[in-house]
């Protein structure tokens, strides 16, 4: 019996789940000896089993008290202390300090120093009631190694568990609100907000269609509201806000982005302009919704593309392309964002070789699918264009310098073909020959559309000086009613020691635009094109605005068309004396190793 203390502290331990592989046969020795020369440490240490009933109400609160150290203010607190004074001295060290029974039994092993719990667990259902009824809601105060006191509740529900005060957040709960305040962080900053599909279209649903030609306004986004429950078709959104109560996640503030409204709705603190797809005037009203509904879907919900579609993205992204700085990595990571974001079924990129510094872009484009030509100057310029095959399939392409013409036939009628190109045209000179190999005959039935980067001519507003070009249509007045404004860059000032920054008016101090890309159409209709910025917007944008929503210094434009409504254009005399038709392509050797 002078054993049996303990071993039913043994017992307690095992079943808070102690490591057995503490209790060695010397530590149980030491112990039992323990036991022995000071029952009071052990709660019915020296009484048979029978006594433990009689004894239970006053042995388990004994217990609960001695374990954590004592609990001051209670009645049994003197009495106990007393009962055992002469037995605290510890036998192994020789200061006499006084020790709860846990910090003896630690010094014999490394127990851990959480109190298991009470042997009233483990009594008569008379014992452990008896227990339940005095302890209930008692406040203890435990004492730590560090001699700090902390608080707990004995629970009747949780006999001998620690309740953790209310006001107190759990770490899960801390870092679960501290990731979602991150996640938020990220998807509102402006130019992720833009570019992402389920924003867009919450925030379309919310506001409704813009107020006027163009893109949804400042002034209009200052009305979106929405609640986290709006959120949860975002992944990792609704991960971190499952972690968490609902009234968990409306307390989060702090927002860089965000900002509450008052009737506890998260609003967005700096609204920017976003783009729209703006229908053009004369177009079916039906292709129109299954274009837009085509074009903003995921690639995965897009389903069944409307007949006759066919979408075309042109975008010059040379100077980001050249920028090797951790900055230029991060406009890259942008700009692939801005590529996939419509999914376009052709994209033309200038200044942009696949196997050079364009790798990484091209690496993300043919992971998505797109097959692609690249065409190469002597002065190492490149420009590419990428094709879905499964909506297209090249049949052909053309090169001068880095002028590049490919046959495309929509995989919907074998029959037909439209000839995409992707060019910088110089400025023109007497001896120049022209652009007539790449744009073949204009008053043939075959559809053409030319992706322009006239940056050397002064931009698309000077279009004219190009012959080829003036008895075109441009895509963005014929929609837009004008062409697509976009900040002009120059080096000083720098908003890094490598990237460029935005050029400003030396009185005024506005941000200088200029439109030097455009899309131009002979043979089709057009159905769409994205609204640009309006210009006060852009001229008023901060400097570090400007480089984080141009990751390109450029503007992508995004236009589509019905190319079976293949209606030629009459004519000219100067197209009378030029070539009337494009070389042969059988004549032009494929190369099957960039459209890998």
């Amino acid at each position: 019996s002078c054993c049996s203390g303990a071993i039913r502290y043994l017992l307690v331990c095992t079943a808070s789940r102690q490591r057995l592989d503490r209790f060695t046969p010397e530590r149980v020795l030491a112990m039992c000896s323990l036991s022995a020369a000071a029952p009071a440490f052990f709660p019915g240490g020296c009484t048979s089993a029978g006594g433990v009933e009689g004894q239970g109400r006053a042995d388990s609160a004994s217990w609960c008290r001695h374990a954590s150290g004592g609990c001051s203010g209670d009645a049994y607190s003197s009495s106990f202390r007393g009962a055992g004074a002469a037995a605290i001295a510890d036998p192994v060290s020789s200061t006499g300090q006084q020790l709860p029974v846990l910090k003896l039994a630690s010094m014999l092993g490394d127990f851990d120093p959480e109190p298991p719990e009470p042997p009233c667990k483990w009594g008569s259902g008379s014992m452990a009631g008896s227990m339940a009824g005095s302890m209930d809601g008692t406040l203890l105060q435990l004492g730590g190694d560090d001699g700090a006191l902390r608080t707990a509740i004995w629970s009747k529900a949780k006999y001998g568990k620690k309740v953790k005060q209310k006001d107190e957040p759990s770490s899960k709960a801390v870092r679960a609100a501290h990731q979602l305040r991150q996640l938020l962080d990220f998807y509102f900053e402006p130019f992720n907000f833009q570019h992402n599909r389920y924003l867009l279209d919450l925030m379309a649903r919310s506001v409704g269609a813009p107020d006027q030609v163009g893109p949804w306004l400042t002034e209009q986004l200052a009305e979106f509201r929405f609640v986290f429950k709006d959120l949860e078709g975002l992944g990792r959104i609704a991960q971190a806000m499952a972690k968490m109560r609902l009234a968990q996640c409306e307390v989060v503030d702090g927002l860089k982005h965000l900002d509450w409204s008052d009737n506890s709705q998260l609003q967005l603190k700096s609204p920017p302009e976003v783009r729209s797809l703006v229908a053009a005037k004369d177009a079916d009203p039906e292709a129109v919704v299954a274009a837009k509904r085509f074009l903003t879907a995921v690639k995965e919900h897009q389903g069944e593309a409307p007949a006759g579609l066919l979408s075309v993205l042109s975008y010059a992204v040379g100077i980001t392309l050249a920028d090797k700085s951790e900055k230029g990595v991060q406009r890259q990571a942008q700009l692939k964002r801005q590529l996939l974001l419509h999914c376009a079924d052709v994209i033309c990129l200038h200044g942009l070789d696949p196997e050079g510094a364009g790798e990484s872009v091209s690496t993300t484009l043919v992971e998505e699918g797109y097959l692609y030509a690249v065409a190469r100057s002597a002065a190492g310029e490149a420009n590419s264009i990428f094709y879905d095959p499964t909506r297209l399939e090249m049949i052909g392409r053309a090169e001068r310098g880095a002028g590049l013409a490919v046959d495309l036939a929509p995989l919907e009628d074998g029959h037909a073909s439209v000839r995409i190109v992707c060019v910088k045209p110089p400025l023109p000179s007497s001896d120049d020959r022209g652009l007539w190999d790449l744009f073949g005959s204009l008053s043939g039935p075959q559809p053409l559309v030319v992706c322009a980067d006239l940056s050397e001519v002064g931009g698309a507003g000077n279009a004219v000086i190009i012959e080829e070009l003036s008895v075109m249509s441009s895509v963005s007045v014929a929609v837009l009613g004008e062409e697509l404004q976009t900040p002009r860059f120059g080096f000083p000032p720098a908003i890094t020691e490598t990237a460029p920054g935005p050029t400003r008016g030396g009185a005024s101090d506005f941000v200088r635009l200029h439109r030097p890309d455009g899309i131009f159409f002979n043979g089709l209709k057009p159905l769409l094109a994205l609204s640009g910025h309006t210009e006060p917007y852009l001229m008023t944008m901060r400097s570090e605005d400007v480089a984080q929503q141009f990751p390109a210094f450029r503007v992508p434009i995004l236009a589509a068309f019905d190319w079976r409504a293949s209606e030629a254009a009459a004519p000219t005399a100067s197209q009378e004396e030029c070539p009337a038709t494009m070389p042969a392509f059988e004549d032009v050797p494929l190369v099957p190793e960039q459209m890998q």
